[in-house]
């Protein structure tokens, strides 16, 4: 067998164990995937009257701190259908947000894994009753939310060197 034969084989047998890829993807493809091919990806950008940003902690692959909730765009997924889903899953809200991007950024990190990403910046709408609910979540876990008035000096990599400025 030659190599294209070899990857060939190899691409049938994790397509055979990939399952529905417009509803993600199991973590070792997912993971792969990132290490090859930019991500696109929405962030959302929530401010309240006081002009602070709504965070949340994160502490992954691609990093610790403080980041702007967002969310990789699945296959055959539209801006619009994740931006609703990651309000729905990490602001634990129905979100509205404007139809174009305020920003749009390419990020390029040094680590192989989730490396490179297009990132699209939406301005997001909580409801007008929205509280921050973070139910058995502590401060410093992964998905606590909170109101931020300053760029946190633990704001992870990459959304620090961009978003930096939302709070000027």
């Amino acid at each position: 067998m030659n190599n294209r034969d070899d990857i060939n084989s190899s691409i049938d047998n994790i397509k055979s164990h990939m399952g529905d890829p417009t509803k993600g993807l199991p973590e070792e493809l997912f993971v792969f995937a990132t290490t090859i091919t930019p991500m696109i990806n929405v962030d959302l950008l929530v401010m309240n009257d006081k002009g602070q940003v709504l965070m949340s902690w994160r502490d992954d692959l691609c990093g610790t701190g403080w980041h702007i909730p967002g969310g990789i765009i699945r296959f055959k997924e539209t801006f619009h259908e994740r931006l609703i889903k990651v309000g729905e899953s990490e602001l634990h809200a129905k979100i509205t947000h404007d139809d174009d991007p305020c920003m749009i950024n390419q990020i390029i990190l040094k680590q192989d894994v989730r490396g490179h990403f297009v990132s699209l910046l939406y301005r997001c709408y909580l409801p007008d009753d929205y509280v921050i609910d973070n139910g058995d979540i502590k401060e410093g876990q992964s998905g606590f939310l909170k109101w931020v008035d300053r760029c946190p000096d633990d704001f992870v990599t990459g959304q620090r060197d961009i978003y930096k400025n939302l709070w000027d």
